[in-house]
């Protein structure tokens, strides 16, 4: 990930093609997770069916997004067969973890089904205060969802979703360039905690053989505590330390509906996609930061378990932000061959700000914009297909600049070409593309302010690979070259001209091998390997002190069992030869994950 084994919500994500999707680019059942300043929702993999990664803007669909692309993931949804399924898990750092996934028909017509899925961990984490004490990682969730089906051509599907985390931090003492293990806070004041929830729908009605209506919508609230501590100075071996508290409640609903109709006009057969959405996420933060020099710590003898007093809220902050979209696209097939794409949207974005704590209100900030969508293919009968793309990405930006002037919406353009190979009769398929995207007023930062005057290019290739090697063998396997480069800036905040973005490598590979017997005595058993590098990227130089961070690489290993139809036993090890590594940007760095071996027991019934 870009930002090593950072504990808090939204740092657990790692870029696509040099672009940051955690704030803009998240997605679930194609409805945007919302996010505030630190705040934001998420979506635990217990929760997950799939994860769809949709590269290149995708503004035209789904509104507010990364120029590289966003991710989906798709939830666990009501099923017609019946599954019972019960997992306990344990692992190092003292990891346990219960989950149940229920689900299947409530009726013997199969018009009402159901889904339960809830999971309860308790767990520590790589970050030791001392030998009592380390950070947690523990979380609860329970989602339950209904779907009824009165009719083959109507489904309603209800939604709920409770999610409590509560992780604590991973700041350690540091430098601008390393880091060591010796947390700066305390584990009596740390606190990194959010209570999640969530209900919504999803609705599809077929209207004739040609027009099917769909409505999504979703209204989540999220109530989220971080207190941490930073350095502010050493003397010798005393680090004064700054303290921060932040309150922050987040509430969002979003919106889709969407028509589509499935037609022909001479020898074009035509998939439309029309649809009118909307979105509006407010959040409140109340922050309170302070140095006191009683709570100094000794780094040559760090002592933990001491009383620190919460700071006073220096700032009490409200943001609003309310976005409606119209869109249209049309996919168009002529003959067995040719495929085109158009799509356009236009979109009104609204944000209203406000200081709680001096009851002053910033200026209103309105702002809309036209975005496009272009594509071409033409599939060959022995499975290629090369094609190419134009996209564009529209994402309002908050706030003012250091002189007061209300940022302008933050937009990105990509061109794409590539080619794309599926052999008839197999499950491979093959993948090569390069591009290039633009993201034009990228919002830089100084000592005296924010101010608009950025530009970044990303220019690059990919090659993904998945392909099954025998019956019983598949491969997996991606390499990524990518040159991100600032090419407008006023000399600050995202570096000079020239330089590449904080945090993103240069280059990617990994590689997954997997093996399944089926027969003999050991059938049943599975066994896998792969392996991950991650480039070098730029660590900043808030100070004139330009720093790299190094490349490195880390080996996965898997091995399961399954006996009979009932169980499944599993072991599964990640950075298995516990590479130490480091990250850093703008002054402060992030210890990399550790070695974590997960062991696992699921029975279905």
């Amino acid at each position: 990930m870009n930002y090593g084994n950072d504990v808090r919500p939204g740092f657990d994500i790692g870029s696509i093609r040099g672009f940051d999707p955690s704030t803009t680019g998240m997605y679930r059942d194609g409805l945007r997770e919302f996010n505030g300043l630190w705040s934001r929702l998420s979506t635990d993999i217990n929760m997950v069916e799939r994860v769809e990664i949709l590269k290149g803007p995708s503004s035209v669909l789904y509104g507010q997004s990364e120029p590289a692309g966003v991710i989906n993931k798709v939830s666990k949804r009501p099923i017609d067969t019946p599954i019972h399924q019960v997992e306990i898990q344990a692992g190092n750092y003292n990891r346990y973890q219960g989950s149940i996934d229920l689900g299947g028909p409530l009726d013997s017509d199969g018009k009402v089904l159901y889904r339960l899925v809830g999971m309860v961990r308790d767990s520590e984490t790589q970050y030791k205060y001392d030998q009592d004490h380390r950070s947690q990682d523990n979380r609860e969730l329970l989602a339950p969802s209904i779907t009824f089906k009165p009719s083959e051509k109507t489904s309603l599907t209800l939604q709920a979703e409770y999610l409590h985390a509560k992780t604590g931090v991973s700041a350690q003492v540091g430098t601008a360039n390393r880091v060591s293990k010796i947390m700066i806070g305390d584990y009596s004041y740390d606190k990194n905690e959010r209570k999640q929830y969530s209900i919504g729908y999803l609705f599809e009605h077929q209207l004739s053989p040609t027009w099917t209506f769909r409505q999504n919508f979703r209204s989540s609230k999220v109530d989220f505590q971080y207190a941490r501590m930073g350095d502010d100075s050493l003397n010798g071996s005393l680090l004064s330390r700054s303290k921060s508290y932040i309150d922050e409640q987040l509430n969002g609903i979003a919106l889709d509906n969407q028509a589509q109709a499935k037609f022909n006009t001479g020898a074009l057969s035509h998939t439309l996609l029309m649809g009118i959405d909307f979105q509006r996420s407010a959040y409140t933060l109340s922050d309170g930061d302070a140095v006191d020099a009683a709570d100094t710590l000794d780094i040559g003898n760090p002592v933990y378990g001491r009383y620190i007093a919460r700071p006073a809220y220096t700032s009490i902050n409200s943001s609003a932000i309310r976005q409606s979209g119209i869109y249209l696209q049309d996919q168009v097939k002529v003959g067995d061959h040719w495929v085109f794409t158009l799509g356009g949207r236009r979109d009104w974005a609204k944000i209203d700000r406000s200081n709680k704590l001096t009851g002053v209100k910033g200026d209103e900030q309105k702002d809309q914009a036209s975005t496009y969508r272009l594509g071409l293919a033409y599939v060959f009968d022995n499975g290629f297909a090369p094609y190419a793309s134009y996209a564009e990405s529209f994402n309002p930006s908050a706030g003012v600049d250091g002189n007061g002037k209300t940022f302008k919406p933050t937009t990105g353009k990509q061109y794409e070409a590539g080619v794309r190979y599926m052999p008839a009769n197999s499950q491979s398929l093959f993948t090569f593309s390069v591009f290039e995207i633009t993201q034009q007023n990228v919002v830089t930062y100084s000592n005296t302010g924010a101010f608009q005057t950025g530009e970044i290019r990303s220019r690059g290739a990919e090659l993904e690979i998945k392909t099954a090697l025998s019956d019983n063998m598949n491969l997996i396997t991606a390499l990524t070259y990518n040159d991100v480069e600032v090419t407008k800036t006023g000399g600050i905040g995202i570096g000079s001209k020239g330089d590449s973005p904080v945090y993103v490598p240069r280059e990617g590979a990994s590689a997954w091998l997997d093996y399944n017997i089926s027969t003999g005595p050991l059938a049943g058993l599975g066994i896998g390997g792969g392996v991950r590098y991650t480039g070098e990227s730029n660590g900043g130089n808030p100070w004139g002190e330009s720093y790299t961070n190094r490349s490195y690489t880390q080996f996965d290993a898997m091995l399961n069992y399954r006996y009979q139809t009932q169980w499944r036993f599993s072991l599964n090890a990640n950075n298995i030869l516990d590479k130490e590594y480091t990250v850093c940007g703008w002054g402060s760095c992030t210890m990399g994950y550790a070695r974590s071996v997960i062991a696992s027991a699921q029975y279905n019934f």
